[in-house]
């Protein structure tokens, strides 16, 4: 990555640090290599102490930013949504998508906003309950 789309990057990382629900969530180490993936363009490790974000550089500057957003939304779900449940194979669930759209669409709302902004988390995968198994019907809280 040459010294002015690093230049660049830097200061897309400064404007996502000076939004007010950044400051509030739990501390994430954002990290942008000169490397390439087959089938992703990051990820988020939520194993490390703080958490990671690996960003590919190798793509232009608004990719890159977008690729922030979508981990930090990851992140977001992940250490403050109450009641998150991860079940296998779901990466992207409803609440996802509704942080991601809300981080994209550049509100500087508090993270508090945010969250409430999410639905329950189904307990089986498929986010339906069945109330009475006789009669069809499900109940989604919000």
């Amino acid at each position: 990555m040459d010294g002015e789309k690093w230049k660049k990057v830097c200061e897309t990382v400064q404007r996502i640090k000076s939004k007010k629900w950044a400051k509030e969530m739990d501390d994430v180490n954002i990290v942008v290599v000169d490397k390439s993936w087959a089938s992703k363009v990051g990820y988020y490790d939520y194993r490390r102490k703080p958490p990671r974000i690996v960003v590919s550089g190798l793509r232009a500057v608004s990719q890159i930013e977008r690729t922030i957003y979508h981990e930090i939304a990851h992140h977001i779900e992940f250490r403050h949504a109450k009641g998150f449940i991860r079940h296998r194979g779901v990466c992207h669930s409803r609440n996802f998508h509704t942080i991601f759209e809300h981080l994209l669409n550049g509100h500087n709302s508090s993270l508090k906003e945010i969250i409430d902004k999410l639905c329950s988390y189904p307990r089986n995968r498929t986010g339906w309950e069945w109330k009475d198994e006789t009669r069809t019907k499900f109940v989604f809280i919000r």
